[in-house]
Formats: C-alpha cells, sequence, structure tokens
C-alpha cells in the first residue's frame, strides 16, 4: 500500500488510517507465517506416530516377557508418553490461538 505524504494536505486521519492498514496487513502475513509454521509441525508429529506406536508395541511386549530390564523400559516408556502428550496440548493450544488470531484479523 503507497500512501502519498508529500502533499501538505493530507490529514493526520489520512495518515493514521494509512499506516492502520499498513499494520493490519503485516499482522495478518504474520499469522499466515505462523499458521504455515503450525501445520509443519502438526506433520512432523503426524508422520512420528507410527514409529511412536511401534516403540509403544515393543516395550509393551518385552514387559509382557518380563525383559530383564523392565523397570527401565517402563520407565522410558512412560516418559516417552509423557512427553509426546505434553507436544500434542502444546499443539492443540497453538492451534488454538492461532485460529482465534486468524479470526481477530479478518476484521481488519
Amino acid at each position: 500500500m503507497v500512501c502519498d505524504f508529500g502533499s501538505s494536505e493530507v490529514s493526520l486521519h489520512t495518515a493514521i488510517s494509512c499506516f492502520s492498514t499498513y499494520l493490519c496487513i503485516k499482522v495478518i502475513n504474520l499469522v499466515v507465517w505462523l499458521c504455515y509454521g503450525y501445520q509443519a509441525l502438526e506433520s512432523e508429529i503426524v508422520a512420528h506416530e507410527p514409529m511412536m506406536e511401534a516403540v509403544s508395541n515393543m516395550a509393551h511386549h518385552m514387559v509382557a516377557k518380563k525383559h530383564p530390564a523392565v523397570d527401565e523400559i517402563e520407565s522410558k516408556l512412560g516418559s516417552l508418553l509423557s512427553e509426546l502428550q505434553q507436544l500434542r496440548e502444546l499443539t492443540a493450544e497453538r492451534k488454538l490461538k492461532l485460529t482465534d488470531a486468524v479470526e481477530s484479523q479478518t476484521v481488519c
């Protein structure tokens, strides 16, 4: 957007309106960029889910077969599943915030 501030007839209201529009466009571009980042993060999580499922199944199998390191396996699996759940929750929270940001910027 181009505003001609060289003219002495430009009112303060026009200048503020022009600057507000410029800021609104910048914010919308930032929100779109953050949405792309979120989509990439979500895709990475989804892509790793089959591996996480395989590791979890293997750990449960080893525990069921009374592997000598049962305590360590259970501990590591618990930590892994807890961190995965935390990542999912944080991702869902981020998605909600981005959705709110997109909705709030549609009024610009």
